[in-house]
Protein backbone atom coordinates (compact mmCIF):
# COMPACT_ATOMS: atom_id res chain seq x y z
CA UNK A 1 0.00 0.00 0.00
CA UNK A 2 0.96 3.77 -0.49
CA UNK A 3 1.45 6.09 1.78
CA UNK A 4 -1.63 8.52 1.48
CA UNK A 5 -0.38 12.01 1.44
CA UNK A 6 -1.60 15.36 0.99
CA UNK A 7 0.81 18.78 -0.17
CA UNK A 8 3.58 18.64 2.86
CA UNK A 9 0.96 17.59 5.89
CA UNK A 10 1.14 14.60 8.14
CA UNK A 11 -2.05 13.44 9.69
CA UNK A 12 -1.45 11.62 12.66
CA UNK A 13 -4.95 11.03 13.68
CA UNK A 14 -5.08 8.91 10.57
CA UNK A 15 -1.97 6.07 11.43
CA UNK A 16 -3.08 2.82 13.68
CA UNK A 17 -0.51 3.96 16.56
CA UNK A 18 2.49 6.24 16.90
CA UNK A 19 5.41 4.65 14.88
CA UNK A 20 2.74 2.33 12.65
CA UNK A 21 2.20 2.36 9.47
CA UNK A 22 -1.29 4.43 8.02
CA UNK A 23 -4.80 2.74 8.89
CA UNK A 24 -6.19 0.20 5.99
CA UNK A 25 -9.64 2.74 6.12
CA UNK A 26 -7.69 6.28 5.92
CA UNK A 27 -9.91 7.43 2.98
CA UNK A 28 -7.62 8.17 -0.02
CA UNK A 29 -8.36 9.47 -3.63
CA UNK A 30 -7.34 7.67 -6.76
CA UNK A 31 -4.37 9.48 -7.10
CA UNK A 32 -3.66 8.35 -3.28
CA UNK A 33 -4.21 11.60 -1.72
CA UNK A 34 -6.28 11.42 1.91
CA UNK A 35 -9.93 12.59 1.64
CA UNK A 36 -10.56 15.05 4.28
CA UNK A 37 -14.23 15.53 3.05
CA UNK A 38 -15.88 14.19 -0.22
CA UNK A 39 -16.46 16.59 -2.69
CA UNK A 40 -20.54 15.76 -2.93
CA UNK A 41 -20.82 16.81 1.12
CA UNK A 42 -19.42 20.36 -0.11
CA UNK A 43 -22.16 22.97 -1.18
CA UNK A 44 -21.03 26.34 -3.24
CA UNK A 45 -22.69 29.44 -2.83
CA UNK A 46 -21.10 31.69 -5.77
CA UNK A 47 -22.77 34.54 -3.94
CA UNK A 48 -20.90 33.69 -1.07
CA UNK A 49 -17.67 31.68 -1.95
CA UNK A 50 -15.82 33.97 -4.00
CA UNK A 51 -14.59 36.31 -1.30
CA UNK A 52 -13.99 35.99 2.24
CA UNK A 53 -15.30 37.63 5.25
CA UNK A 54 -13.61 40.62 6.60
CA UNK A 55 -12.58 40.14 10.25
CA UNK A 56 -14.53 42.69 12.50
CA UNK A 57 -11.28 44.24 13.69
CA UNK A 58 -10.43 45.59 10.60
CA UNK A 59 -14.11 46.74 10.00
CA UNK A 60 -13.44 48.55 13.29
CA UNK A 61 -10.26 49.55 12.37
CA UNK A 62 -11.55 51.59 9.35
CA UNK A 63 -15.59 52.26 9.41
CA UNK A 64 -15.62 52.77 5.64
CA UNK A 65 -14.63 48.99 5.23
CA UNK A 66 -18.04 47.16 4.59
CA UNK A 67 -18.40 43.37 5.01
CA UNK A 68 -18.53 41.19 1.97
CA UNK A 69 -22.09 40.30 0.94
CA UNK A 70 -23.62 37.42 2.61
CA UNK A 71 -20.72 37.43 5.37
Amino acid sequence: MLKPRLGSYFFTEYLTAPGEKWAASTPVDSRNYILLQDAKLRKFDPEKDYLWSIPTSEITINPKIEQNPKW
